[in-house]
């Protein structure tokens, strides 16, 4: 166990690589889906609402298991990536076409509104984040290491809700009308908190198998808890 985040600069993580790499799987499968709305019922969500609730466990487990500063670094790759993403899409989307090529408007309606997506959500996303490790990682420390179910439940919901709240009105404002913008928040935040209860028990099983795995359980008592910074 390390007590001291300036001790894991030169350590060799086993397992880290493909969580980062889920993570970001999950947040382009976000992006591509966040203007696909599904009705359950009378109300509203967009896809993405389906896969996000992941991506805010994973940043908890991140942040339990290798600490606030691999979280951080992760967290700012990732918005970079996205961004990469957004316009090699959008640069491809402003090359012409063939005559024959039926499918450009197709693309253009799916695509067309990417870049307004990406930076909604990245703005979103890097509020949201920020907030779930610093909460996580300072009740960590209050609670000595337990607890993870709650500390985690509760970081993870402040997340939600602001990103939730930030995307929405970023994303949605101008495209969806008012009441539905609002069935729609509201069912958003419903299906990630509901489904965060569930998806909370296999974190928390998971987080004492990296620890074990790793050999590492990062304590933040020395953190420079700035989010503009890249290095750990």
């Amino acid at each position: 166990m390390l007590a001291d985040t300036n001790q894991i600069k030169n350590i060799q993580y086993k397992y880290l690589t493909f969580i980062a790499m889920f993570f970001m799987t999950l947040l382009l499968s976000g992006t591509v889906l966040g203007f696909k709305i599904v009705s359950f019922g009378p109300f509203l969500a967009p896809g993405s609402t389906i896969i996000y609730p992941y991506s805010y466990f994973i940043g908890a487990l991140v942040t339990e298991v290798y600490g606030y500063k691999v979280t951080r670094q992760l967290i700012w790759y990732a918005v970079i990536c996205g961004y990469v993403y957004a316009l090699l899409i959008a640069g491809i989307l402003e090359l012409p076409s063939p005559e024959f090529w039926e499918k450009k408007a197709a693309y253009e309606q799916i695509f067309g509104d990417l870049l307004r997506f990406t930076t909604g959500g990245s703005i979103g996303m890097v509020v949201s984040e920020f907030l779930n490790s610093y909460l996580l990682s300072k009740l960590k420390i209050i609670t000595r290491g337990k607890y993870f179910s709650i500390r985690a439940f509760l970081s993870t919901s402040v997340g939600e809700l602001a990103h939730v709240c930030i995307s929405a009105i970023f994303i949605y404002v101008g495209i969806i009308p008012g009441k539905k913008l609002f069935m729609l928040i509201i069912t958003m935040l419903s299906y990630r908190l509901g489904y965060g209860m569930i998806v909370i028990w296999p974190t928390m099983l998971l987080a004492m198998v990296l620890k074990a795995k790793e050999g590492l359980d990062v304590y933040d008592y020395n953190t420079n808890f700035t989010p503009f910074r890249l290095h750990l």
